[in-house]
């Protein structure tokens, strides 16, 4: 009978349309599946590590406004303080705000150096707030000093900067728009993003929409203590 095939003393079996008794076709599917999947996870595993490699991390804002630096606050390698809306008005402004507590902090400084460095000539700023894990004027002065910052920095001791830029963090880095809006937020992870082609992408934004300083902003090297702030608080 077509279709059928006889086996002694097992009665009449129905065969698959592939030709195998139902026990064979179970195990050809069984390893087939067991193949498949191994390849599958294999694969899997194998797509997942290439868009892994150096993934740039989300941005976590776009153009949020921000208040401007805090009056009252020691500052180093500058003479006066800082403003977004006064000398640093039209700067693509990158501003990074760590502890010195962390090995981690001397990477991102020599990265702040390479972004300085390959745009001398361009309206951008750099700034770094100092969040002090002591409460000493001399300690502030020699932990820039001893950590080499060739930027102006603010020092963060009573946490009103951090609050005018909403930071509930360290480290961290924004990068401000010629508006003085924060359109990117890092954490730790900030030195897999692309900031040097965010910053070129701010400049001709600025420059479109005429907002872009003309030139970029030189600080005096030096200091400013506040009246009052000679010594410890």
């Amino acid at each position: 009978m077509a279709g059928r095939t006889e086996l002694p003393g097992k009665g009449f079996l129905r065969r698959d349309d592939g030709g195998l008794f139902p026990t064979e076709l179970s195990r050809h599917r069984l390893r087939s599946g067991i193949f498949f999947g191994v390849a599958l996870l294999a694969s899997a595993a194998v797509i997942g590590g290439l868009f892994s490699l150096r993934k740039e991390p989300p941005s976590t804002e776009r153009y949020i406004a921000v208040g401007d630096f805090p009056p009252g606050h020691v500052w180093f390698n500058t003479t006066r303080p800082l403003s977004l809306y006064g000398n640093l008005q039209g700067h693509v402004l990158v501003i990074l705000f760590c502890d010195f507590a962390r090995l981690s902090d001397i990477s991102s400084l020599e990265r702040l150096r390479g972004l300085r460095d390959s745009m001398p000539a361009e309206p951008v700023s750099f700034i770094v707030a100092y969040v002090p894990l002591c409460d000493s004027l001399e300690v502030w002065r020699q932990t820039v000093r001893d950590w080499d910052v060739g930027f102006p920095v603010i020092v963060d001791d009573d946490g009103e900067v951090r609050e005018n830029f909403a930071i509930d963090s360290i480290p961290q880095m924004l990068l401000l728009d010629t508006h003085s809006r924060v359109i990117s937020r890092y954490g730790v992870d900030w030195q897999n993003a692309d900031v040097g082609g965010l910053i070129r992408d701010l400049l001709a934004q600025g420059m479109a929409s005429r907002s872009l300083a003309t030139e970029p902003f030189r600080p005096d090297p030096g200091e400013f203590v506040p009246p009052g702030r000679e010594g410890p608080r």
